[in-house]
């Protein structure tokens, strides 16, 4: 990598960087690495920890996401003035998808240090770079969720606009066991841990959910009070679509009935043999 201090016009029109003035451009300018990658390399990888943030000063670059199969998921390209890699550098958690070079491209690359000085200096540059976190979030979480795959893209951002979002601080409880279901949950961001008591009432680990992930199908389905208990681990935002709402689609939409069925029966059956062998826990596959 080198440092990249000449040129400047080629990295002005960034929308980000635009937008600021010309003292606080040249701060930045000073921060940021030049980066030359050729085609099919990877630019980032998924789950590996997110140290760094990208600007593509030239070329194409192609976003995916990879399954536990191995299939990938195309979620976006990105083209000259596109900016990547700021979710997991934001959120301290691990990349969430692969960036690869479809063509030879130069980014720019802000690291953490960096970025931690000019957020306390440029105030904007972070309030910006959470912005752009929050609208990409949404745009993977509606392009890979089964929940919102029988939509077109007009009817993903109105289903979008009928959850509310909240954001909660480590050790908020989101479900109480034994609550009345109140609808379904679906996590934008962060890491929330899962557990039910055992009939001694301890409290035994079932595993966790991750962005993308959905909840609160089971009391939903079976009309029933929760069965387990969902506190975040980390901060986290998670969207909510009451019950009411939910009725609605899985009555119109027979996809997402089966859908949540399907995650339910998995989850029941891991839950079954947690709390049977009360061994380590399952996967993030979990009854609520």
């Amino acid at each position: 990598a080198e440092q990249f201090t000449d040129f400047p016009e080629s990295v002005h029109p960034i929308p980000l960087l635009s937008a600021m003035s010309e003292a606080a451009f040249k701060r930045v300018l000073g921060t940021l690495l030049l980066r030359r990658l050729p085609v099919g390399a990877l630019a980032i990888r998924e789950g590996e920890p997110g140290n760094s943030f990208f600007f593509v000063a030239s070329g194409t670059l192609r976003v995916f996401a990879t399954d536990g199969l191995g299939r990938q998921t195309e979620l976006a390209q990105l083209g000259e003035g596109a900016v990547f890699g700021e979710m997991a550098l934001l959120s301290a958690q691990p990349r969430s998808a692969s960036v690869g070079c479809v063509t030879e491209v130069d980014l720019l690359e802000v690291g953490r240090q960096s970025l931690a000085s000019l957020a306390d200096e440029l105030g904007a540059v972070a309030e910006a770079l959470h912005g752009f976190t929050r609208e990409r979030l949404l745009g993977n979480l509606m392009a890979v969720s089964p929940l919102f795959r029988p939509f077109n893209r007009m009817q993903q951002r109105d289903l979008l606009r009928r959850f509310t979002s909240h954001d909660v601080a480590p050790g908020t409880v989101v479900i109480n066991e034994g609550e009345e279901g109140r609808g379904l949950f679906v996590v934008l961001s962060g890491d929330l841990d899962v557990s039910r008591r055992a009939a001694d009432g301890s409290s035994v680990p079932l595993g966790g959910l991750k962005t993308g992930d959905v909840f609160g199908e089971m009391s939903f389905l079976r009309g029933a009070r929760t069965t387990a208990t969902v506190v975040a681990q980390r901060p986290a935002t998670v969207l909510f679509l009451g019950r009411e709402y939910v009725t609605r689609i899985v009555g119109a939409v027979p996809e997402i009935k089966k859908y949540l069925e399907a995650l339910a029966e998995d989850r029941d059956i891991d839950n079954q043999l947690v709390m049977g062998e009360d061994e380590t826990p399952a996967d993030e596959r979990i009854l609520i």
